[in-house]
């Protein structure tokens, strides 16, 4: 019976898709909007030869942060050069944090010595050696990942792959003004986040590299850059780092993700007092699996670890749990049951939804309690949530793209979409007004495909009125292009294809 009700939906959603006016790729077509608003109108695109597949992205009030990979086979001497500075950012890292080279080599056989009674220390050995003499020894090898990548490969690729060249990041301002940044050769963006006073940009870069014994080495440069000069500050090289890179809410210390290299699910969060740039002593353990998700040809990875904005609170994704600590003393305050994949914060409140399998949670983290659940009224799953300013009413959708609105308080649903196909979404942004859901519109049985060397299912933006339910403006794409990126702040609305990043604005009222 559950089987013919998914059936009969599916062909409901395809019925939907096939009765709305196919979307031309050449101009804006906006649909009326009776409230007497635009929604968002074009600024700038931004095109820079040799960079393309922008992603992630980051956003504040003042920039949008895009990663970028190129194309560009690197000379011998790009890849000498490569090397002599990946070896002065070692050496450096070593010399700020044991003093000097022997030091470090001394530490490193006390971390030897030590390593067969791991188990009955606080602190593991895999989490202190953060910077293995291998490292060193092996920086040839880190050029090699991606033609690895590439011998690895079947099949028709969704993301780049091969030799990627340059990588770096492009800072595309509210104003138009365009900031391009290299940081390293072969080694793709993962991480992206701004500092909360939006002063500092920290990125993370893979490094990651299999051996000639075929043994795979997880590896990660953390990049801070000054968004005021545009300069790069400070980098560190860590082993066994991975996927997450994160400021405290104060802005002072910088956090990263690692992994035990014998245990994947094992997770430890390092941190970096950003006043002197060494490495913090004190850590966090826990578990957690990875979790990518692909949603009508977008992608998303949900995070280990997030900060709650104002509320001195850490959580953590823990395999079937949440995990909640003081973020100063990293004591557990509490844990709580359940799937924990995705979180949206309350603006005003430390209240923070909770999206994971069929239901969601409403949780007070400063309390420990649960205030109430919310179910998918048609039990396919919540995807992504977010309050609205007022924090009174909560924007939920589902596997299906129905958008649903709650009442925070009462968990009464208000509203929901009519037609999925034309109105909802899976993955979306709600403007910091809470006028407009920005979210990808799958266009049906189309792909976009990239210089012949990438594929991806065909999405173009759409912007959605939060109060009626109804779209109210598509944008759309090139048609061998496909929206990468996307996010909102304030006033202005930043995605990406391929190849071009591209400044909104919200309307005027007329």
């Amino acid at each position: 019976m559950k089987h013919l009700f998914l059936l009969i939906w599916l062909l409901f959603l395809t019925a939907c898709a096939g009765t709305h006016t196919p979307i031309k790729h050449r101009t804006h077509v906006t649909l009326p909007v009776s409230h007497g608003y635009d929604a968002y109108h074009l600024v700038k695109t931004v095109k820079i030869p040799g960079t393309y597949y922008f992603t992630p992205v980051a956003l504040t009030r003042r920039f949008a942060a895009f990663g970028y990979v190129s194309k560009i086979k690197p000379t011998p001497q790009e890849v000498a050069q490569e090397k002599a500075r990946i070896r002065r950012i070692i050496e450096g890292s070593i010399k700020r944090e044991y003093g000097s080279m022997e030091g470090w080599e001394k530490e490193n056989e006390k971390v030897a010595r030590e390593a067969a009674g791991a188990m009955k220390k606080e602190t593991p050995a895999w989490v202190q050696s953060i910077l293995p003499p291998s490292l060193v020894q092996e920086a040839m090898p880190l050029l090699l990942k991606g033609a690895l990548l590439y011998a690895m490969h079947s099949g028709e690729p969704t993301e780049p792959y091969g030799n990627l060249g340059e990588t770096g990041i492009v800072l595309v301002g509210s104003d138009g003004d365009v900031h391009k940044i290299k940081l390293g050769l072969d080694e793709e963006v993962v991480s992206l986040e701004f500092s909360p006073d939006g002063s500092r940009l920290a990125a993370m870069t893979d490094l990651s590299y299999e051996d000639k014994a075929g043994r795979y080495h997880a590896v990660a440069r953390i990049t801070l850059v000054d968004t005021g000069t545009y300069r790069v500050k400070r980098q560190w090289i860590f082993a066994n780092a991975v996927d997450e890179v994160k400021f405290t809410p104060d802005g002072k210390v910088l956090t990263f993700l690692m992994h035990n290299p014998k245990e994947w699910s094992e997770k430890a969060i390092r941190f970096i007092d950003l006043g002197s740039g060494r490495v913090m002593k004190k850590s966090l353990l826990f578990h957690c699996g990875d979790s990518t998700g692909d949603y009508y040809g977008m992608k998303r990875r949900a995070p280990c670890y997030v900060f709650a904005p104002n509320f001195n609170t850490l959580i953590t994704r823990e395999g079937g749990k949440l995990g909640f600590y003081d973020v100063r003393t990293l004591r557990r305050r509490f844990v709580t049951k359940g799937v924990g994949t995705f979180i949206a914060f309350a603006h005003h409140s430390p209240y923070l939804f909770e999206l994971g399998g069929r239901n969601g949670r409403l949780i007070d983290y400063a309390k420990g309690a649960v205030l109430r659940k919310f179910e998918d009224p048609i039990r396919f799953g919540f995807v992504s949530a977010a309050f609205t300013p007022d924090d009174r009413k909560l924007v939920v959708s589902d596997h299906v793209r129905k958008i649903f609105i709650f009442d925070a308080e009462s968990g009464r649903k208000m509203a929901e979409t009519r037609f999925p196909a034309r109105d909802g979404a899976a993955l979306f942004d709600l403007s910091d007004d809470g006028r407009w859901i920005v979210a990808p519109h799958p266009v049906s049985n189309r792909f976009a495909r990239y210089e012949g060397a990438i594929k991806r299912e065909k999405c173009d933006l759409k912007i959605i009125d939060a109060r009626f339910l109804k779209t109210v403006q598509y944008i759309p794409l090139p048609v061998n292009q496909t929206v990468v990126a996307f996010g909102t702040m304030g006033e202005n609305l930043f995605f990406s294809d391929f190849d071009t990043i591209y400044l909104y604005k919200e309307g005027e009222r007329r």
